[in-house]
């Protein structure tokens, strides 16, 4: 059977309740495709002439012996592999012989590698310099409007209108350097009015036990460890002035949290990160930083700088932010460019 009358992609990582991400660009794919768990194919459940495309998310850390033989194999039968670039290296992860072996093997196997920021492909190249440019596509990060609507309880959320608040919204994991945003903030809050508030799930017991103690003596924070789900996050987007993302130049390269914000107009503070460079300067706040202590002292800059330009001045960026993803990274746009790589 030729590919192109292949219906079926076998995709990693598969789930009915995966990531918002996850979520929207398996839709996609099922709009007119089969897609199966990449899984029930290693294991043996569909026949590799059934299928059109191996699809794989952070496969950096997953790929073993059987996984090469099986990815291979499909090569023979005419299934495209199709790889997409999310990290530098696995986020708090180190760079293993194994993650470089498997970076370089899905390098060289791969049919098309997706990225979604421009300058991911200079650190492809530091992986393989004979990197053949042709098979590098690049595909926006799709938008979230309208992914988040609903009520939440006021005990729940922010609150206080009148003060600066600059939050975080994610994931609270390590690579992200939340211990930097605490610093960063203690040192701005003994000059200014302003409250900082760090939402989302904490896997690490432990490094959430170890924010608390830096954040402790300063009532200006909050610190919440529990999922955000959909009918909260709309409302602590409203009450946010601005997002801070101080994330690793170790493993960070992208971030769907930018494109969350800028979905609901508000504007970041971030480090001068692959996607962070592909905007304008005058609607975020880039920084470059160094040790642990230059970067708590440029993060400290980025977040004077915002607070004293006001609620209003960094409104306005979101806005202009809010007009770019509707266009580049608009869904309809994102899902029929997806459906014509795979």
């Amino acid at each position: 059977m030729r590919r192109q009358d292949r219906n079926i992609v076998a995709f990693y990582p598969y789930s009915l309740c995966q990531t918002s991400y996850i979520y929207t660009m398996q839709g996609f794919l099922e709009s007119k495709y089969k897609v199966i768990d990449y899984f029930d194919l290693l294991n043996g459940v569909y026949d590799l002439w059934e299928i059109r495309s191996i699809y794989l998310n952070w496969p950096e850390n997953m790929v073993k012996d059987k996984d090469i033989r099986l990815i291979k194999k499909a090569k023979c039968y005419g299934v495209k592999i199709v790889w997409v670039y999310h990290n530098k290296i696995p986020h708090d992860s180190d760079i293993t012989d194994m993650v470089t072996r498997n970076t370089r093997f899905l390098i060289k196997i791969s049919d098309v590698i997706i990225i979604h920021s421009r300058q991911s492909v200079e650190i492809l190249k530091q992986f393989e310099p004979k990197l053949k440019y042709e098979k590098v596509r690049f595909l926006a990060h799709p938008e979230f409007v309208g992914d988040y609507f609903g009520y939440a309880h006021p005990d729940k959320t922010p609150g206080n209108k009148d003060c600066f608040l600059f939050a975080f919204y994610s994931l609270i994991r390590p690579y992200k350097n939340i211990e930097i945003l605490i610093n960063a903030f203690n040192r701005l809050n003994k000059s200014y009015d302003c409250r900082l508030v760090i939402a989302g799930y904490s896997p690490s017991e432990e490094y959430f036990s170890s924010l608390k103690e830096i954040a402790q003596n300063n009532d200006k924070v909050t610190l919440c460890s529990q999922y955000i789900n959909s009918l909260e996050m709309a409302v602590y987007l409203e009450q946010a002035d601005i997002l801070v993302l101080p994330y690793s130049y170790k493993s960070a390269m992208n971030s769907g949290t930018m494109i969350m914000a800028f979905s609901y107009k508000r504007t970041v503070i971030v480090p001068d990160i692959c996607m962070a460079n592909d905007y304008d300067d005058s609607l975020i706040y880039k920084y470059t930083y160094g040790d642990e202590e230059n970067h708590i002292q440029e993060l400290h800059k980025k977040m004077e700088m915002a607070y004293k330009d006001g609620k209003e001045r960094c409104r306005e960026k979101g806005e202009k932010l809010y007009n770019i993803v509707t266009q580049d990274n608009a869904k309809n746009k994102v899902k029929e460019e997806l459906i014509s790589i795979v």
